[in-house]
């Protein structure tokens, strides 16, 4: 099949509510002759990608956040990246977890999470 396609990055991305969240994916085959096309599903609502570079393959990320977002956290992103490798494409997957988290603030007088956030609309920060 060749050389394999390879996808480098974290798993798993943290933001706050309210705050932008942007982060990279890089695919890369070392046969400098393929080209490279990343692909993703999932992820939270509002999610964007843009790919720059055939190889490597940098997928840019971009989420700008909410507090709406919170109860449906944590988020699971599958990117894919996908080589022109004929008659056999090589593809390779990498899943992201995507925390979206109510920071400083408390909720009956304990830290804020996404299950009592669910529960009780009503917060007060800190």
């Amino acid at each position: 099949v060749g050389n394999e396609t390879t996808l480098i990055n974290a798993t798993t991305v943290e933001v706050c509510a309210g705050d932008s969240l942007y982060f990279t994916v890089e695919a890369t085959n070392a046969d400098l002759f393929r080209s490279i096309d990343l692909t993703w599903t999932g992820g939270p609502p509002g999610l964007t990608m843009v790919q720059d570079g055939l190889n490597p393959a940098e997928g840019q990320f971009l989420l700008i956040t909410d507090e709406s977002m919170v109860p449906g956290s944590p988020y699971f992103l599958q990117v894919t990246a996908t080589d022109d490798a004929c008659p056999n494409p090589d593809t390779d997957v990498l899943n992201i977890t995507i925390n979206i988290q109510v920071i400083s603030c408390y909720i009956n007088g304990a830290p804020a999470t996404s299950a009592n956030y669910a529960a009780h609309r009503t917060i007060s920060t800190i």
